[in-house]
């Protein structure tokens, strides 16, 4: 139980911190979630042939692609673009 404990001899507030950090995590996702349905939700029932394949194209590619593919080119993308940024290159 020492090693539960807060302080210089536990994992306690180590722990705690995580713990946090998951929950702010989770919540972030959610909000995210949120703002991508309420943007591709009416293009999915919008009678525009246009609008509803663009819907339907980012459903397929985005829940056809595993999650953890998806944080991996998220991740890449965003560390590309400082790299790129950092020496004034701009596509």
């Amino acid at each position: 139980m020492e090693l539960l404990s807060f302080g210089d001899t536990g994992w306690g507030d180590e722990l705690f911190i995580a713990t946090l950090m998951t929950i702010a995590v989770s919540i972030t996702a959610m909000l995210i979630g949120f703002t991508f349905a309420l943007i591709f939700t009416p293009l999915k029932l919008s009678n525009n042939k246009f609008l509803n394949l663009i819907a339907n194209s980012y459903t397929t590619v985005i829940r056809g692609v595993p999650e953890l593919l998806v944080i991996y080119l998220f991740f890449f993308w965003w560390k590309w673009g400082d790299y790129v940024c950092c020496f004034n290159i701009w596509l």
